[in-house]
């Protein structure tokens, strides 16, 4: 009896501190193969956002409330700070979205904004919220966590070259 209660605990020992090479051999170089959400395999990348551009049009008016109806429409650039963590999967080459996480953005100029939003101009950050929010992406100030957008309907753009 001892022997069978032996080799039930030796068993479980051996697989959970075998050789890792043992237990798995997958190497850098091979893309691992799952099932996708339609039955069909493929090849599953998670890959992090490291340099990019943000674009955001801005009806400053409307954002002032200062009760005028002409338009006066903002154009700012951003580029995406080197320190963000914002990941996207990728299934077969096709971008299937981000997943949750935050870019820091770098201002390319100023531009003439109302108080709230010049204070933070210099610590946005677009942050992909949990699935179970009502919008995708929202645009918070990186220090106080204060909303100042949120983005339905983002459109993301990727090359597999």
């Amino acid at each position: 009896m001892s022997k069978i209660t032996l080799t039930g605990f030796m068993l479980p020992l051996l697989l959970l501190f075998g050789s890792p090479e043992a237990i798995s051999n997958n190497s850098a170089g091979r893309k691992q193969t799952i099932p996708d959400y339609h039955g069909q395999s493929g090849t599953l990348q998670k890959m992090i956002v490291e340099t990019g551009t943000v674009t955001m049009d801005l009806d400053v008016d409307r954002i002032s409330e200062d009760g005028s109806l002409a338009a006066k429409v903002e154009h700012l650039r951003f580029d995406v700070a080197a320190n963000s963590f914002f990941s996207v999967l990728v299934f077969n080459d096709l971008l299937r979205g981000p997943e949750q996480g935050s870019m820091a953005l770098i201002p390319h100029y100023t531009a003439a904004l109302p108080s709230a939003l010049t204070e933070s101009f210099n610590q946005l950050v677009v942050e992909k919220l949990p699935a179970a929010e009502r919008f995708d992406l929202a645009v918070r100030d990186a220090k106080t966590g204060f909303t100042f957008f949120n983005i339905d309907g983002p459109q993301y753009d990727y090359d597999a070259t």
